[in-house]
Order: C-alpha cells, then sequence, then structure tokens
C-alpha cells in the first residue's frame, strides 16, 4: 500500500530581455506567481518540513514523489531553509533513489516533441536532478505521465530503471506476478498507480476525511492495485487537512492494519508480469493527448469551448512550426547545438525560471564557449519555443486565463526572434 505524488508548479515568471544587446526584444511571463508562496505554506512545509516533533526525520516509507524542477528552482531562491531542510531529510532517506523521481526539467508533452528534443529534455533534466541533490535518481516522473514507444526507449538510454503510469495506460499480458503494483516494459520497468484510488483521493473527500477507516477499508479490499497516485497540491491545498491524512496514513494507520509499505527498490526485484503500453496516453487526456493538440474537448471544468480548442490548436501548431524551424536553422548553424545548450541552461536554470535576468550571463557564456550572435538568439528561440509547450498552458478553462499567457508569450517570443536569421 502507498502513495504516488507529483509535485509540480509551473515557472511563473521568466523574463528574456535583449534591450542590452540593443535588440528590441523582451518576453515577460508572469503567471499568478503568489500561489507558489500560498501553496508553500499549505503543503509543502508541513510534507517536505520538519514535521510535528521539529526533529530532522526521513520521508516515511511508502511515499514516492516528484519534486519538478521548477519547483527546486523556487524553493532554491525563495525558500532556502526548506529547501535544506527537504534537501537533508532526503538524505537520511532509506532508498532514496526510489523515493524521489527525476523529470525532464520542464514539464511539456514529451512524446508532441521530436527524439532529438525529448533526449535533450531528458538528459538535461537527469543533470540537474544531479545537480540538486547529489545522486541519480532511479525512476522518472513524465509530465502528465504522457507516453510513447520512444519516450520509453530514450528512458532507458538515459539509464533510468522504472518509470510511474497509471494502470489505465498499460495493457498486461502472460503469467501475473504476484505484486500487481509493478510490470515490466521490454528492458524498462513500471510502477503502477491505481486510476480508480487516485480519483477517489482527489475528487471525493469522504475518502481522505479519516486515515485509520482508509487504510482499513483498503486491508478489505479485493483490489489488488492499492497504490494511489494523484498531485502532491491535493494534501493541503484543493484538499485543507490532506496533509495529515497523508503523514497519519503512512506512519500509523497503515501499520496498524499491519499492511505492507510501498517499496520500491524490492517490488523491482521481483519477477514481474510483461506488458505494454498504450501509445500517446496520460492520465489528464483521455484521446491520444489531444488535450495539447486542440483535438478533443478536454476540460477541467466540463468541455471547453470551440473557441478555445481552436485556441489550443492554433498555439501548438505556431509553436511546433517554429521548433521545426529553429532545429532546421541550428543544425544548419550550430554543429553539436544541443549540448552547447545544456551547457548553457544548466548553471542558470534556476534564474531561468524564476523570472531573473539571466540572458546577460547566457550571452557571456555563449560567447565564451565560441558561439556567434546569430547562434545565441537561435538557442534563445529554442528556449522560448520549449518554455511555451509547457503542458499547463493548454488546461485553461477560459482564453484570459493566465496559463495561458506561456504558450502564447513563448509563441510572440520566438516568432520574433526567427525574424533575426
Amino acid at each position: 500500500m502507498g502513495f504516488i505524488s507529483h509535485t509540480y508548479q509551473p515557472p511563473r515568471e521568466v523574463l528574456i530581455d535583449l534591450s542590452f544587446l540593443g535588440i528590441e526584444h523582451q518576453v515577460k511571463i508572469s503567471v499568478a506567481p503568489e500561489f507558489n508562496q500560498r501553496i508553500t505554506e499549505q503543503v509543502y512545509k508541513p510534507l517536505f518540513g520538519l514535521g510535528e516533533d521539529e526533529n530532522l526525520s526521513p520521508f516515511p516509507p511508502g511515499w514516492v514523489f516528484s519534486c519538478f524542477a521548477s519547483l527546486r528552482s523556487y524553493f532554491k531562491l525563495h525558500q532556502p531553509q526548506l529547501w535544506q531542510t527537504f534537501k537533508n531529510r532526503l538524505s537520511i532517506t532509506s532508498d532514496k533513489e526510489y523515493t524521489i523521481l527525476a523529470d525532464p526539467w520542464l514539464h511539456v508533452i514529451l512524446p508532441l516533441l521530436p527524439s532529438d528534443d525529448q533526449a535533450m529534455l531528458i538528459e538535461l533534466g537527469k543533470q540537474a536532478f544531479k545537480d540538486d541533490f547529489g545522486f541519480d535518481s532511479a525512476g522518472f516522473w513524465l509530465p502528465e505521465t504522457a507516453v510513447s514507444f520512444e519516450t520509453l526507449a530514450l528512458l532507458v538510454q538515459e539509464g533510468y530503471e522504472f518509470v510511474v503510469l497509471r494502470d489505465d495506460q498499460l495493457k498486461l499480458f502472460g503469467e501475473k506476478s504476484r505484486n500487481p503494483n509493478f510490470a515490466q516494459i521490454g528492458e524498462l520497468k513500471v510502477l503502477i498507480g491505481n486510476k480508480s484510488l487516485g480519483k477517489a483521493i482527489s475528487f471525493n473527500p469522504e475518502t481522505t476525511t479519516n486515515a485509520d477507516r482508509f487504510a482499513q477499508e483498503l486491508a478489505n479490499s479485493d483490489n489488488p492495485y492499492r497504490i494511489g497516485i494523484s498531485d502532491t497540491e491535493f494534501y493541503g491545498h484543493h484538499g485543507p487537512g490532506r496533509d495529515q491524512f497523508l503523514l497519519r496514513a503512512l506512519k500509523t494507520s497503515f501499520k496498524d492494519q499491519q499492511l505492507n509499505l510501498l517499496n520500491v527498490r524490492y517490488g523491482l526485484m521481483a519477477e514481474l508480469t510483461q506488458a505494454e503500453v498504450n501509445d500517446g496516453t496520460s492520465w489528464s487526456c483521455d484521446h491520444q493527448l489531444g488535450r495539447w493538440t486542440g483535438k478533443c474537448n478536454c476540460g477541467n471544468n466540463g468541455p471547453p469551448s470551440e473557441a478555445i480548442i481552436n485556441e489550443r490548436n492554433r498555439l501548438y501548431l505556431g509553436l511546433t512550426a517554429n521548433n521545426h524551424e529553429i532545429n532546421e536553422l541550428l543544425d544548419e548553424k550550430c554543429f553539436g547545438w544541443r549540448n552547447h545548450f545544456i551547457k548553457l541552461i544548466l548553471p542558470l536554470r534556476d534564474l531561468i525560471l524564476s523570472g531573473q535576468d539571466f540572458v546577460r550571463p547566457f550571452w557571456k557564456n555563449g560567447l565564451a564557449s565560441g558561439l556567434d550572435e546569430q547562434q545565441l538568439l537561435l538557442l534563445l528561440a529554442k528556449l522560448e519555443t520549449l518554455i511555451g509547450f509547457t503542458s499547463c498552458g493548454w488546461f485553461f478553462g477560459e482564453v484570459n486565463s493566465p496559463e495561458v499567457a506561456i504558450p502564447q508569450s513563448m509563441l510572440d517570443g520566438s516568432t520574433d526572434l526567427l525574424k533575426t536569421k
């Protein structure tokens, strides 16, 4: 029994300003930045901080979570004490490599990008994670759990041992293992989150009002899939007080019911059920990733209007066209540009994702590495385009929702830079 939780906030502030070069180009977004502080008080401090007894303790077994790169950048710059406590707790947590999940630095729908772009972001995310924590994670969180055959193959190439998916994203076949919470897809293993349990946790308040009752009902259930999967922000933000539910369930209630807590390292060592992935699926769209291409009516609060669906499609097609053109130009003008991109972005990542002025050091470092002005402008256009693909830009329910500023601003910005080619 256990929980998988995805801890993420988008890059709420980004500033790209070339005025110091005499170039009239400024891209600036501000997406409700006050939310990070609010959710920190409601969720991150209770779950990642010192805890009730104010003594440093490891994270409880049975809990697997991500902490996405954009949120780590916020912690480092604006919550340094919480960040240090979080790292200290993780360092003393048994099997920490199997507790916290790595990510591709930007929260983009990987299967919608060209393979080389996916590989670049996965490598950048791996290096950023190791810089932040001092070790490599064995597992990987796919943004929106959006998956494809190609993406899984890239994770294998990068050395990841397992990925998190939801049970409805898999086809199981052959002899089933005794531990139904894990499966095997080729060389990669899967930790399986249960859709029905996750939805009950996230959307049925009665499910999480009493941790002891929750554990008892799980113990008496015939359902073998008992790993709840949800956003971490539910535990205290969307569900007030549910941070205490989660901690009690893990520390007390499961033990009282004599339930075995999730142990990922042990589970992955078993003979696992063979599986195939349902290609082009995610946990937030049932229509072959159509939510991010403007080809379905998925919405947070009911189906969006036709105008919003058309807007999603316009933004996706615009960013995709710019991305294709930028890739072709960089392939022509900048040999090994993806390695340059990673080396330039990695030391500046916290400034980039927190609205700081990063372009001056970006420019200085790029020139020092032998790149010219045109190459650097194209690399900035590449960065803008990739940030534009941030998944929550497609979750807006209204045209004037603040999240739409991410794809729209970055589309405008990369289009502007392409004029300088």
